[in-house]
């Protein structure tokens, strides 16, 4: 488990389609005008106030494109469960989070949700009843944001007897990353999945130009496929890595540091906002672990 957690400023709203997984075309998504040319780097990172009674209770944290639900990993008591925040504006307070009901199982654990850009779709971790590994990956759904969410189900084509994590999937539903243990060398790597279509198998494959003998995990796959950003121990306690590609036809190639959001500290749980203009991290600078966002 790692963290990260969400933003507060105002971001363009989705335009939702009901009854789908995702966004049915690129085009649907908000980030199609959207352009980083002549941007520059992150800003300061800024704490982001998600009231809580446990000291360093929330990590893996994921957003829905508006801004108005931010879904986390949190630990009050025994094991970790998924909890969501819901408020009326992106500019408003965040409330105490609450468990997500169906998706937090009684006498499991639920650990990295992924939320969909459109708010209907979650895939979670969790060693549930059904689960073959240490944690497998299970989707849940719902038609409407109106609507509570589906009890998860296993996702057979990412899952394996090793635990797998944080599996972030594309606006259009085709492609997916995950972290797993799956090659035994007790430290995760980081997997890309892809599919013809929404009811098609998934065609997994690893991302080795991105992964080393240490730590590579919580990916959060860019709402274009181009840019994939993670967090590993390769150069000491964690950081903020990613790794940008010119075409879907590409490979990722080696990764570099995010700039202006590393620290001596550790850097954990990106998350990318839909036109990849903010960042959600966790880190523990300052010696207690939070969650901070960043803009450009």
């Amino acid at each position: 488990m790692r963290l990260a957690l969400v933003c507060v400023g105002s971001l363009a709203a989705c335009s939702f389609r009901p009854g789908s997984l995702a966004f049915d075309s690129l085009a649907d998504a908000p980030f199609a005008d959207a352009s980083l040319d002549g941007v520059s780097g992150w800003s300061t990172p800024s704490l982001v106030a998600l009231p809580t009674t446990v000291a360093n209770s929330d990590d893996d944290p994921s957003l829905t494109s508006d801004l108005l639900e931010l879904y986390v990993n949190r630990v009050e008591a025994g094991d970790p469960e998924v909890y969501v925040s819901i408020r009326a504006s992106a500019d408003a307070a965040w409330p105490a989070p609450v468990p997500v009901a169906l998706v937090s199982a009684v006498g499991f654990g639920e650990t990295t949700p992924e939320v969909s850009y459109d708010g209907l779709a979650l895939i979670i971790a969790s060693n549930r009843t059904g689960t073959i590994g240490g944690n497998d990956l299970w989707l849940s759904t719902r038609n409407t944001r109106a609507e509570a969410w589906s009890d998860p189900q296993r996702i057979a084509d990412l899952s394996s007897t090793d635990n797998e994590a944080a599996g972030n999937l594309s606006p259009d539903g085709l492609a997916v990353v995950f972290s797993s243990y799956r090659k035994g060398l007790g430290t995760p790597d980081l997997y890309y999945a892809e599919r013809a279509s929404k009811a098609g198998p998934w065609n997994v494959t690893e991302l080795v130009a991105l992964n080393t003998a240490g730590h590579e995990g919580s990916p959060c796959l860019s709402a274009d496929k181009l840019t994939i950003y993670f967090d590993t121990d390769r150069e000491g306690s964690g950081d903020l890595f990613m790794s940008h590609r010119a075409s879907v036809a590409d490979a990722f190639p080696a990764p570099t540091k995010v700039p202006d959001v590393n620290t001596a500290d550790a850097e954990n749980d990106p998350w990318i906002s839909l036109d990849e203009r903010r960042i959600v991290f966790w880190s523990n600078r300052g010696g207690e672990g939070h969650l901070w966002e960043a803009t450009r």
